[in-house]
């Protein structure tokens, strides 16, 4: 794992995340205005940031579950579908992860579709093919935000979120990204006690989970077939105000 800062140096009102994943470009039930409605919204934000969270394509292989005879696109034209997607919002892009449907092609051919992706626009240094820790720098002060893209077979809210606290286990931070599920869920009732030793006192500190949602609709997909039930489709953005003394949380969704 690495751990990347995004600074700002400047005095900021506002700073602007989108979590965008779990598209699944090429899979007939991608709904591409969901995506496109979600990277309007950050661009005319203050500060937009993006972090792409994985399962941006479908890759369906012969050797991987998944009907390469359904697909709208070849693992190629997925490929440069991205490329052409995100190229004009590359300078917004802080990082990148990568996902089990990118790892099919990964264990099949020895190619990685997502770094490609961050290859072709010329950012490969911010692409990492697990996960990433993310210092938000803002305002003489700090947020720390892991990010991976998960993996639970989870399908009820609390299972997915108990899923989610887990990561303590794994680093610590502030706030907690993770995709797999196609959920667009968030939490923010967990709050740890910490010592200050030099000031002799408890602190509480509020931690924040984020599921970051889909654009994979239900009807005649894989969700119908196993009778899972419809999801809210669309994607957060996290919003971070405040200086060192006194950050403050937003969580947006921005749904179909």
């Amino acid at each position: 794992m690495k751990y990347i800062a995004e600074r700002f140096t400047e005095r900021v009102d506002e700073v602007n995340v989108l979590y965008l994943g779990d598209a699944h470009a090429g899979h007939p039930n991608y709904r591409e205005d969901i995506v496109d409605k979600a990277l309007n919204e950050i661009s005319r934000r203050k500060n937009g940031r993006i972090v792409i969270m994985g399962d941006l394509s479908e890759i369906a292989l012969t050797t991987s579950v998944g009907s390469t005879y359904e697909q709208t696109m070849t693992p190629e034209e997925q490929i440069d579908y991205w490329v052409d997607k995100l190229y004009p919002y590359r300078d917004m892009i802080v990082a990148g992860v990568g996902s089990n449907h990118n790892e099919r092609a990964v264990r099949a051919v020895g190619m990685n579709p997502a770094r490609m992706i961050f290859k072709l626009m010329d950012i490969r240094e911010k692409f990492f093919r697990y996960s990433v820790l993310i210092k938000w720098s803002f305002n003489k002060g700090c947020l720390n935000n892991f990010i991976q893209h998960g993996s639970t077979g989870a399908r009820t809210d609390g299972g997915i979120l108990n899923k989610m606290k887990k990561m303590h286990q794994i680093v610590e931070a502030d706030i907690y990204a993770m995709g797999h599920t196609h959920r667009l869920i968030s939490s923010n009732d967990v709050i740890r006690r910490y010592p200050d030793p030099r000031n002799m006192k408890l602190i509480d500190k509020r931690y924040y989970y984020i599921n970051t949602g889909s654009s994979l609709d239900w009807d005649e997909g894989y969700a119908e077939m196993k009778s899972y039930p419809p999801v809210l489709l669309g994607y957060p953005i996290l919003k971070m105000t405040g200086d060192r003394s006194n950050q403050q949380i937003q969580i947006d969704k921005i749904t179909a």
